[in-house]
């Protein structure tokens, strides 16, 4: 809602990147989930057999980052436009767009799940590195 503020009052004629910055920011979150799913659809000892005995095509890296590169890269041409023609507000909305949507494709594809406890609301750097996660701290044992 506040971006849709922003780029009313900051780029009357202009929201074409807008549009396209959501538009695309929610088809690469729909292509991580997906990705997501696959891999966990596609792991373990079945996909392993169905792969080794030519049943299934395996995953190939190129084959990936081209499919993902169909919305990624119309996304961040968007951004560039936002960067090039609108004030700082603007720009870092759209950044916290682009950067939300790379934190989901993250947390999508990850291996294993986050270990961050809780949310850090003063934007602080926790111990994982990440200003929005906060690791829980460990306690010295009673020894």
């Amino acid at each position: 809602m506040r971006l849709r503020r922003c780029w009313r009052r900051w780029a009357p004629g202009g929201t074409g990147a807008v549009r396209e910055l959501l538009s695309r920011s929610i088809a690469v979150a729909l292509r991580a989930q997906a990705m997501g799913e696959s891999m966990r659809l596609r792991s373990g000892l079945t996909e392993g057999l169905d792969v080794t005995l030519r049943l299934r095509k395996p995953a190939h890296a190129m084959e990936l980052h081209d499919w993902m590169a169909q919305d990624v890269v119309p996304m961040h041409a968007a951004l560039d436009e936002i960067w090039t023609r609108w004030d700082q507000d603007g720009v870092r909305l759209a950044n916290d767009v682009v950067g939300k949507c790379m934190d989901l494709l993250g947390t999508s594809t990850a291996s294993q799940p986050a270990k961050a406890e809780s949310v850090s609301a003063s934007g602080q750097w926790g111990n994982a590195g990440h200003p929005r996660c906060v690791m829980p701290s460990r306690q010295p044992s009673g020894n």
